[in-house]
């Protein structure tokens, strides 16, 4: 009967001491979850910094392409300042300012400025929507704005002579008093929200030589 009971005793010990090696302990469960917790945080956090630097190149790539395509828009338009064919003395630059330029071109050839075929544009920076506008055929009933770029915090027009000189006594607001101008330079600079990175801020500037006058 002793023997018995030893036999028994001794396979419980041992069952005892299997399911106890088969088993985890309260410490190692808690370790196991601090190093995963950990390894998630270092997922996370390399996957949120990538997600930053993506959105952020993304709105910077947006930016430069929005500033590249309005003064690629104001460049073709102020190349044509001062087209006259016909020699009427009519076309040129009307109004010269630091945030606004007028010009007019005989694009149908008849010699006269008409309030069609864009035979007058301007550009100007509002400053209280933030944005490049075109204005067509300003000061007639056919006159209609329309945003070029949108989130523009800056817009200035330099004006330069035959020497490469600045023009001073801005703004010049006749045919006459803009007839010595023969480049422009523009500078614009763009912001945009870009997330947690902060904005997006970006500067470009272009001379544009205006081939049409002064020959």
């Amino acid at each position: 009967m002793n023997t018995i009971l030893k036999i028994l005793k001794s396979n419980k010990v041992q069952h005892s001491e299997e399911a106890g090696a088969a088993g985890f302990t309260l410490m190692e469960v808690l370790v196991s979850i601090a190093i995963v917790s950990i390894v998630l945080g270092a997922i996370f956090g390399m996957f949120n910094g990538l997600s930053r630097s993506y959105t952020q190149q993304d709105v910077i790539s947006g930016v430069q392409q929005s500033l590249r395509g309005g003064l690629a828009i104001m460049t073709k338009d102020l190349r044509m300042a001062g087209f006259d064919p016909l020699g009427s003395g009519d076309f040129g630059i009307e109004l010269a300012s630091t945030t606004k330029i007028r010009l007019t071109s005989d694009t149908d050839m008849l010699g006269t400025i008409d309030d069609l075929n864009f035979e007058r544009i301007s550009y100007g920076f509002d400053a209280g929507e933030n944005q490049l506008e075109q204005i067509l055929y300003e000061g007639t009933g056919s006159e209609s704005t329309q945003p070029v770029i949108e989130n523009v915090t800056n817009l200035t027009f330099t004006y330069l002579d035959t020497n490469g000189n600045t023009i001073v006594g801005l703004p010049l607001t006749t045919l006459a008093a803009c007839a010595a101008i023969r480049s422009v330079v523009i500078d614009m600079t763009v912001q945009e929200d870009g997330g947690r990175a902060g904005p997006v801020i970006r500067t470009l500037t272009t001379r544009i030589r205006l081939r049409n006058l002064g020959v």
